[in-house]
């Protein structure tokens, strides 16, 4: 089973204005893919999840399930199962009536319908609240209940709008390991919108970034992280996200490629993509960075202007003279803000992009794939 979605194109219109939520993407989920939508708000997300499920027509473009052309079909004729941020249960319904109210609209019997309710509470480890009321539920609880209720009539796909973000950090958690524990079990695709990229990474097959209506990359967690496509998805991709440095190339000759960024220079292994005197931005993601006292030992030196904790690490910000670098590394103890530090990172480690179009240039070779190199030496 698969989703297609071709040109898919969205405006609407309020009085004379015109705006564009969504500019002709294309994207195809997988059989048993659990694929997600993710990007800044007003990106266009949650509007391709909604002309998926049949909520939104599409200004122009066509949506495919199962090689079914189903753009002009009803919502309820489409075969898929919505959940929405906002959980929505009935409050004058128990629980197992909330469950089994998707199997009654379509007609299905009264003990058919309950059976089939109690068999997603079980799955959803919730048999024993069947007969309470949203109210006297937990927010967990009332999580549980509609997944369950999206469950229960066996769609085709599972769409999924931002269904966690009203819970704390500790339910998220929980909560998405029960969504991942369904999908796996069902093996069918799941659509999953979300503005949090963490999210993202954890339970996605793959990944597409939105921003303005339109795609800015698509792949796995470890592409999108190791290989943007270009700054935005850089930017976005990635917690604390990537320095970006800016710069222009001095020297391009025998291979290597010379940038001066915040008046220093850098020699890369390049064989094409700039020339002379092009605008270009390094990236260096803060994991890669270190920071010491020593103001002798690094590329840039600068203030330490904060330490912030980061789980178990500690995130530096160092203010230097035409900007800042974030460092996520710190190895040496006893550091203190307000005093003169030295910035530390490999070149290898470096990202380049073009400074005009944003497109990544060259991508430093992956870490799995520096250590298979070791290896083979």
């Amino acid at each position: 089973m698969t989703i297609v979605v071709n040109s898919l194109r969205k405006t609407y219109t309020a009085g004379a204005t015109e705006h564009l939520a969504v500019d002709g993407i294309d994207l195809e989920i997988g059989p048993d893919e659990f694929f997600t939508l993710v990007g800044p708000s007003g990106c266009g997300k949650s509007t391709t999840l909604r002309c998926i499920a049949g909520l939104e027509t599409p200004t122009s473009g066509q949506i495919l399930v199962d090689d079914e052309d189903v753009t002009d079909t009803a919502p309820n004729k489409r075969g898929l199962a919505m959940m929405f941020q906002d959980i929505a249960l009935y409050p004058h319904m128990n629980v197992i009536d909330n469950i089994a109210y998707p199997l009654k609209v379509r007609g299905i019997d009264k003990e058919e319908r309950y059976e089939r309710a109690r068999e997603v509470a079980d799955l959803m480890q919730i048999p024993e609240l069947l007969k309470k009321y949203p109210g006297e539920l937990s927010g967990g609880q009332r999580q549980r209940t509609a997944i369950a209720r999206t469950i229960v009539y066996d769609p085709r796909a599972f769409l999924m709008d931002e269904p966690l973000s009203d819970l704390d950090a500790q339910l998220k958690v929980e909560i998405r390991k029960e969504i991942q524990r369904v999908h796996e079990r069902a093996e069918k695709p799941t659509v999953y919108v979300t503005h949090d990229q963490s999210e993202a990474l954890s339970m996605s097959d793959r990944i597409a970034v939105m921003n303005d209506g339109n795609i800015m990359g698509v792949g796995t967690p470890d592409e999108l992280y190791e290989e943007p496509e270009n700054t935005f998805v850089a930017g976005f991709i990635g917690n604390p996200s990537m320095n970006f440095i800016p710069g222009t190339v001095t020297d391009r000759s025998n291979g290597l490629v010379t940038v001066e960024a915040y008046g220093e220079e850098f020699e890369l292994e390049l064989t094409d993509g700039v020339q002379e005197d092009d605008a270009v931005e390094i990236g260096i993601r803060p994991e890669r960075v270190n920071v010491v006292s020593d103001t002798e030992a690094g590329r840039f030196t600068g203030r330490l202007e904060l330490i912030e904790r980061v789980g178990d690490r500690r995130l530096a910000t160092v203010d230097v003279p035409d900007g800042e670098i974030r460092a996520l590394n710190l190895r040496e103890r006893g550091l203190q803000q307000g005093e003169d530090v030295s910035v530390v990172f490999d070149t290898n480690d470096i990202h380049l992009f073009d400074g005009k179009t944003g497109d990544a240039i060259k991508h430093p070779v992956t870490y799995s794939k520096r250590g298979e190199a070791a290896q083979l030496d």
